[in-house]
């Protein structure tokens, strides 16, 4: 998975509301597990449960697909990227770890069903955590 920390770290804003929620956090990557917990211990998730997925078993079954060029590179991605901070040393520009033209996703299962979803659709789409959380959490 090619990890943009700007992701991962909006992730780590919202981890309280989401483990007080109920929620457990898992997160599916492309890198060994050693590298995996460097990055997110930098990212301020140290200890999050994650699961290495080098040749990307999960991405498939979870429809997860590559991206086009446009889904990388386009306008909006730029945009969004300089408006982060990616570009203005905020974030840097994350080192590429498994397949850079993996598409990601975000998952709400509960009881082994898939509650919620969010399939990006650009690189620099932003899921609503604590949205596609609210299809699991206890009422």
């Amino acid at each position: 998975m090619c990890f943009l920390p700007r992701s991962p770290a909006r992730v780590e804003r919202t981890k309280k509301s989401l483990v007080k929620s109920g929620v457990k956090l898992v997160f599916v990557h492309m890198s060994d597990d050693e590298t995996a917990d460097l990055f997110f211990k930098k990212m301020g998730l140290g200890g999050i449960e994650h699961v290495s997925d080098i040749q990307s078993k999960y991405y498939s079954k979870f429809g997860l697909v590559k991206a086009s060029f446009n889904q990388l590179f386009g306008l909006n991605n730029f945009i969004r990227g300089f408006t982060s901070g990616a570009f203005l040393g905020r974030y840097g520009i994350a080192n590429i770890a498994g397949d850079a033209f993996q598409m990601p996703g975000v998952f709400a299962i509960s009881q082994g069903e898939i509650k919620s979803s969010f399939r990006h659709k650009l690189i620099s789409d932003r899921p609503n955590y604590i949205e596609l959380a609210g299809a699991i959490s206890p009422t």
